[in-house]
């Protein structure tokens, strides 16, 4: 089985998708076979995939674009990344919790509220590949450990935050991908 890896995020500068893509970079260096998904569009679509075909990952980490149905790829997904420079609420991260995917996000914003570090997921510092890769790599070598954050993480979100509020959250998500790409 290749892990698969999932982002989603409009595809701008504050995103950090070039650090995903960086430590993908890294990991492929130290061997590893991983597959990765990023939904979201935008203006750096075309900087991202020519970072990716510069990097050889072209076979590797595929832009899915926007995703109306995320719990779909959600679904198929192994683990799940998150790490802008800055952020509000950190929307994605409670979807990826919910769902059950052990998480890696930037400690930024509101995302330190959603993980506690090690407990319902891994925090790492904003704009740092090497410790997106090594975050990764430790989910990647103690799947059990990976399967005790999802299972944490969700418990956490599905304890805090009721229907109503993922559902705002989730039209949210939704109006700053769409508002990013405009």
């Amino acid at each position: 089985h290749i892990p698969l890896v999932l982002s989603v995020g409009a595809l701008v500068e504050r995103k950090g998708h070039n650090i995903l893509i960086a430590a993908a970079h890294g990991l492929k260096e130290q061997g590893y076979n991983v597959r990765y998904f990023i939904c979201g569009d935008g203006a750096l679509r075309t900087d991202l995939e020519t970072q990716t075909q510069e990097l050889g990952l072209a076979q590797t980490v595929q832009f899915l674009g926007f995703c109306p149905d995320i719990s779909e790829i959600q679904a198929a997904a192994d683990y799940f990344v998150h790490v802008p420079s800055y952020e509000g609420l950190g929307v994605a991260v409670i979807e990826a919790l919910a769902a059950g995917l052990p998480t890696v996000a930037s400690k930024v914003g509101g995302i330190p509220e959603l993980i506690e570090d090690q407990k319902t997921g891994i925090l790492v510092s904003p704009k740092d590949a090497t410790a997106l890769a090594t975050a990764l790599t430790s989910l990647f070598r103690h799947k059990e450990f990976a399967r005790q954050l999802g299972a944490t993480g969700q418990m956490f979100v599905r304890n805090s935050y009721d229907v109503k509020v993922m559902a705002q959250a989730n039209e949210a998500l939704y109006i700053e991908l769409l508002a990013d790409t405009i």
